[in-house]
């Protein structure tokens, strides 16, 4: 439990630094200052401070994807309820998510959640309908591109911007359905 907590005060004291510095300049030592702990502590956990990035940045993603795995598996979900569960996911990890794609972040952390976002909806292809297949995918993608664009723009990222990406994909279902 020791471990855990110090790999904590780690990951803390790294958030706290990414606010106000670029997460390439943070060193291991001011890491380790900000946390009151050794240096051997933080190698016991990274080799670096860009593992630790992408450590976080990993741990984060799979969150998101892992919980929506869950809904992948539930073949009576709408597309409406999908595109609503991943704007919950994505504003439960927004603060971090912020501060690792920000200013002050890397575009990694997005490489990192289309990454494992891929190999979570291959895992669930077999189990959906092409139809559910593209929902799953038009989903995430829409709405990682649309976080990306809030933060390129400056402004906050709110779930009512994938609206428009709702209505498409319900448009698309609904002409595929017709096409049927």
């Amino acid at each position: 439990m020791r471990q855990r907590s110090a790999d904590i005060k780690l990951i803390q004291a790294f958030f706290k630094l990414l606010e106000t510095k670029n997460y390439a300049k943070i060193t291991v030592a001011e890491i380790v200052a900000e946390a009151s702990l050794s240096r051997t502590t933080f190698y016991r956990y990274y080799t670096d401070v860009y593992d630790m990035y992408d450590k976080i940045s990993v741990a984060i993603a799979d969150k998101i994807v892992a919980e929506l795995a869950v809904v992948f598996s539930n073949h009576s979900i709408s597309s409406a309820e999908l595109f609503s569960v991943f704007c919950q996911k994505l504003d439960s990890q927004k603060e971090y998510i912020k501060l690792l794609s920000g200013e002050n972040g890397g575009k990694e952390f997005f490489e990192i959640v289309i990454k494992r976002s891929f190999s979570t909806i291959n895992k669930y292809n077999t189990d959906l309908s092409e139809s559910e297949f593209f929902a799953v995918k038009f989903v995430l993608f829409s709405g990682i591109a649309t976080y990306i664009k809030t933060l390129m723009d400056g402004t906050e990222f709110h779930s009512r911007y994938l609206e428009m990406y709702k209505k498409i994909l319900l448009e698309a279902q609904k002409a595929g359905e017709r096409n049927e």
